[in-house]
């Protein structure tokens, strides 16, 4: 479902709703504040990854002691200063090597 903001089209009201989700054939809802239309914008909503975790990431292989990082970047350095890169595996499903995940397999 695509996410939206909605916007009074009134240009004396200067009402904004946050990023919602609905679906395209919704019908056009009346602004809070004036009653006028509202119109739907485009937003880049949450579809960004912040660097900061929420909460502290404590690596415990990279060291002999615990290593608590708080964003993503501070883990990225210290993996490449020691020369190291998280481990990608791949896991096929049950009784099989295929992965759900993959489109193709020739």
């Amino acid at each position: 479902m695509p996410v939206y903001e909605r916007k009074c089209q009134n240009l004396a009201c200067d009402w904004t709703s946050d990023f919602c989700l609905e679906k395209y054939e919704d019908k056009i809802k009346p602004c809070p504040t004036c009653g006028h239309f509202t119109e739907r914008v485009w937003t880049s909503g949450p579809a960004v990854i912040p660097d900061t975790f929420s909460t502290p990431l404590v690596d415990t292989n990279m060291e002999r002691t615990p290593r608590t990082f708080h964003s993503r970047s501070e883990h990225a350095r210290a993996l490449k200063a020691a020369n190291l890169r998280i481990k990608d595996s791949h896991v096929g499903t049950q009784g099989s090597d295929k992965s759900p995940h993959t489109t193709r397999w020739v």
